[in-house]
């Protein structure tokens, strides 16, 4: 199953656990299979169908750009990050 670890700042909700694994295709299943279990960490993630502004996926070790339609395998991680900007004057 594959597994999504849960932000520091939202694992109030999942009673600290830092991790959860799920049943999902795809990242936003497994976002919603983390909600079923755990009300409100969708709310902390999504905007609607849309990952939240300023976070970035990070799935098996890589960015996606596919954000929330990024497919999943049986063993891959999923982890939410806030995406870093800037650099340019």
């Amino acid at each position: 199953m594959p597994v999504v670890w849960i932000p520091s700042l939202m694992r109030d909700l999942t009673g600290g656990l830092e991790s959860v694994s799920v049943s999902a295709k795809t990242v936003y299943e497994a976002i919603r299979a983390v909600e079923n279990q755990y009300p409100g960490v969708m709310a902390g993630l999504c905007a609607g169908d849309r990952l939240r502004p300023g976070l970035a996926v990070v799935v098996d070790g890589e960015v996606s750009s596919r954000k929330l339609r990024h497919p999943l395998s049986e063993n891959s991680e999923v982890h939410f990050l806030p995406a870093i900007g800037g650099g340019s004057r």
